[in-house]
């Protein structure tokens, strides 16, 4: 499994350990939206530009963690003022595979 990682700005996260966490200064929009992509190495890709620079990326082996790194990040990325949604546009369709 790979290890989480949110980049913020110039400062990282590594899953667990913290290297560096910036609390944005700018109000928090409503609502944000990220771009989710497969990543080549298996696992999914999310990224939000944020609209004075900067933003929030970041990584799961699946999309549960992916959600839940997502939601990490944005926390930590905000703090106590955080958006009210969180959308996921997907550039690439989920297919379900019943058993």
């Amino acid at each position: 499994m790979r290890t989480p990682l949110h980049c913020i700005g110039h400062h990282f996260l590594t899953g667990g350990s913290a290297i560096a966490c910036y609390t944005s200064k700018m109000e928090a929009p409503s609502a944000i939206t990220f771009t989710v992509e497969p990543d080549e190495a298996g696992g999914y890709t999310a990224s939000w530009d944020g609209p004075g620079g900067g933003g929030i990326s970041t990584e799961g082996d699946s999309l549960v963690d992916l959600q839940a790194n997502i939601l990490d990040a944005v926390r930590c990325h905000f703090g106590p003022d955080q958006p009210g949604k969180v959308f996921l546009h997907f550039t690439e369709d989920v297919a379900l595979i019943p058993a």
